[in-house]
């Protein structure tokens, strides 16, 4: 393999192909996560530990999105349209023409779920694997590069992952203090 198709960071080979599959996994599963979290229907996700760990990453970084007027706008002004691929690159362009962030990246994500809520919603199902297929191909001729510059989607995990390291402590610390606490009392 040459270094066209794979760059050597942190001491492994980050492989575009990896970093796709990944992408396309973490898209499916951040997307089925949304739909759940609307009242949409329940999908089996990926039992995979590390695509769980980067859908929780994607959630808690577009948790305030719901609340960003400039995101509403894009994804309103798509709404207002029959959306294209056309108009899909032009919004997913207008997310990162300040640069590429993790955030950025995030928001594409989340921007992909809207879209797909507003497919099931107005009854047209067939457009989700359209727009599944737009966010990949976006992935893959805009962000790709960037991503296995980053490490892959490891960039991620290790940008964010410490920020949520003590709240996931904390969460299971409570959760064992739950269960200690009632198995006690069953014993009383």
């Amino acid at each position: 393999m040459d270094q066209a198709m794979a760059r050597r960071t942190g001491g492994g080979l980050i492989i575009p192909e990896q970093i796709m599959r990944t992408g396309a996994c973490l898209l499916q599963n951040f997307i089925l996560d949304q739909v759940r979290q609307a009242g949409g229907p329940v999908f089996e996700m990926s039992q995979d530990a590390g695509i769980k760990m980067l859908v929780q990453i994607l959630k808690n970084i577009t948790q305030d999105l719901d609340n960003n007027k400039e995101m509403q706008r894009l994804i309103v002004s798509v709404k207002d349209k029959v959306c294209t691929v056309a108009v899909f690159f032009q919004v997913a362009n207008q997310l990162i023409s300040e640069g590429i962030t993790w955030s950025r990246v995030a928001a594409l994500f989340y921007f992909a779920s809207k879209l797909v809520l507003q497919a099931l919603h107005s009854g047209m199902p067939e457009q989700i694997a359209s727009i599944m297929h737009w966010t990949l191909d976006f992935l893959r001729e805009r962000l790709l590069e960037w991503i296995q510059e980053q490490g892959g989607w490891d960039g991620l995990v290790n940008k964010y992952n410490d920020k949520f390291k003590w709240l996931t402590v904390a969460m299971t610390i409570g959760t064992c203090a739950f269960f200690l606490i009632r198995r006690l009392a069953n014993l009383g």
